[in-house]
């Protein structure tokens, strides 16, 4: 392809943008993505290029486990949602929109239903079963804060795949199967991912499992311990107790005046306690359910609101402000569970290392108050106890070992979802025995054009320019001519694009007017690994070969060309 003629509209200014992961500002400045509106962009010729070797490799690894693609509509229909529940869970992420008529539909953000629909129409016998399918296609959620480019966007590419099967043992092994071919599919897209236990979210089943790309923009935070095989979503990360902070014997309860004392670190302070030794107390806003709860956890950790949600059962959770606090009687500061007189207004929802703490602090619900030695069940009762606090920095593993952090950009997500969508949406199939038996379904996606941001993310050299991986590479070689008023280059260098066209190895030919340093410059941002540039030594029939990812510079001759390109694919 000779570069004159393809759009790719480089730029070597400083874009200023509320955006700075280095993918972004590499990829616009490569002219890959050109930004519609906040979290939607245009993909530009040398993106789609990539992206459609994503898919070629997603495409064929999926063959090789028999996953059959198909191709399902973006518009659907709420009565769907309504079948499986999803329609008011789902939360606002759900683009939703009505027609002419008023009828309601929204943009899929996945495909469950529309596949569960499906499958419940046209398989009936468990002689059909196991099945699994795949689409690649657009997608869309209404991202609050659409961020860093192409990893939190409001429209994006996805391969979504779905698997019915007769009974769960036969989904965990094509669970695993699946799990098998996305290690293969990032490993070709140049992605050393690690795998992490994740929380389900509005998807649903049983479990789930995250495939990770470490990054310092990722959005996520991993949580692993490098002497056992513990990897998780901090969504979902656990870590062990210290069951020390359970011998201590009961004392009484005590009101005590704390004058301008408030915060955790004040309180502590005060009383000369570790912050391990008090709970903090939260007030959140259901705003699905209407219903205000009362949150406790340990003074020295963070709630986990995804923890939270999936334990109340909540899907629209926010915090109070101040002035919703004060409005439910209560006092910013000094709350506490212990004789809440408002507390017909919460429902309490306690942590279950609380429940264990002996003798903690608590507010006393009065300006500069506080109850010490309070314990659980003596002095209040909860609704709910569960684990709901984060994971922090010195927690240790359940082998003992302190744990490990990181970010990373999640890539792809299998779920097993069990029978949840197929009992709610009546997709059964009919059994040996003639029984009626609702199929158990896997969901399995991947982030395809998250993919390509994490590659790049991954392969930027210096943050100024990439070199991609050789499966995902625009071109196999790019060629530059110095001077193409100089008819012993362009003849030259025809010749070389003649032989390597022939050869089946493609080719981005710059044979534009430009200076060659702003021809280098694009280069590197183009990023094709193999460069071969015909100048001043083209009248002694020479050209320089450089490999990009190993600095190795060679003058060749023509004759020699095939050689190094295929040696240095």
């Amino acid at each position: 392809m000779k570069q004159s003629l393809m759009f790719i509209p480089t730029s070597r200014k400083e874009i200023d943008e509320d955006v700075t992961s280095k993918s972004y500002l590499l990829m616009q400045k490569a002219g890959m993505i050109k930004q519609v509106a906040a979290g939607v962009y245009t993909y530009l010729p040398l993106a789609n290029i990539i992206l459609k070797k994503i898919e070629a490799i997603t495409r064929e690894e999926l063959a090789k486990i028999d996953c059959v693609e198909l191709l399902m509509p973006t518009l659907q229909p709420k009565e769907l949602w309504d079948e499986s529940g999803r329609w008011n869970k789902y939360g606002p992420e759900l683009m939703r929109l009505q027609d002419r008529h008023g009828r309601d539909f929204c943009l899929g953000p996945t495909h469950e239903e529309i596949i569960t629909s499906a499958i419940r129409d046209h398989i009936k016998s468990w002689r059909a079963l196991p099945l699994s399918v795949y689409q690649i296609q657009t997608k869309f959620r209404d991202e609050k804060r659409p961020r860093f480019g192409l990893m939190r966007s409001r429209e994006f590419i996805m391969k979504d795949a779905y698997s019915f099967h007769t009974d769960f043992a036969d989904l965990g092994l094509f669970y695993d199967k699946m799990s098998l071919t996305y290690e293969n599919i990032f490993k070709r897209c140049g992605l050393n991912t690690i795998k992490v236990s994740a929380d389900n979210g509005a998807i649903g089943g049983s479990d789930s499992t995250e495939f990770m790309s470490i990054s310092e923009v990722g959005e996520d935070t991993l949580v692993y311990c490098k002497h056992c095989d513990y990897q998780a979503n901090l969504e979902k990360a656990v870590a062990i107790y210290d069951e020390a902070k359970l011998e201590e014997d009961l004392k009484d309860l005590e009101f005590i005046d704390t004058p301008n004392v408030a915060s955790i670190a004040e309180i502590s302070e005060f009383l000369g306690y570790n912050p391990n030794r008090t709970a903090k107390y939260i007030t959140y806003f259901d705003e699905l359910a209407k219903q205000y709860y009362l949150v406790v956890c340990p003074g020295n950790y963070e709630i986990n609101e995804t923890k939270l949600a999936n334990l109340i059962g909540a899907s629209e959770l926010r915090l109070l402000d101040d002035e919703e606090i004060k409005e439910q009687g209560l006092i910013k500061g000094f709350i506490g569970a212990v004789n809440l007189e408002t507390k017909d207004k919460f429902k309490l929802v306690v942590d279950e290392s609380v429940a264990k703490l002996k003798n903690h602090t608590a507010g006393g619900n009065m300006v500069d108050k506080h109850y010490i030695n309070v314990n659980y069940p003596r002095d209040y009762q909860a609704d709910f106890i569960g684990d709901i606090k984060e994971v922090a920095s010195g927690d240790l593993c359940h082998c003992g070992h302190e744990l490990v952090f990181a970010k990373g950009i999640e890539v792809g997500h299998i779920f097993k979802l069990g029978d949840i969508y197929s009992t709610a949406m009546r997709c059964t199939y009919l059994d040996q025995n003639q029984k009626e038996v609702p199929m158990q379904m896997g969901s399995y996606g991947i982030g395809i054009s998250r993919i390509l941001m994490a590659v790049v993310e991954s392969h930027a050299q210096n943050n100024s320019e990439i070199i991609w991986p050789k499966e995902l590479q625009p071109f196999d070689v790019h060629l530059l001519v110095v001077d193409i008023k100089k008819e012993e280059q362009t003849k030259l260098a025809q010749e070389i694009y003649d032989l390597l066209i022939a050869n089946n190895i493609s080719v981005l030919y710059d044979d534009r007017a430009e200076r060659i340093g702003s021809k280098f410059a694009d280069s590197d941002l183009i990023g094709i690994k193999n460069r071969i540039v015909v100048g001043k030594k083209a009248s002694d029939g020479l050209v320089e070969f450089l490999n990009r990812a190993t600095q190795e510079q060679h003058d060749i001759e023509i004759k020699d060309v095939m050689t190094l390109v295929n040696d240095n694919q």
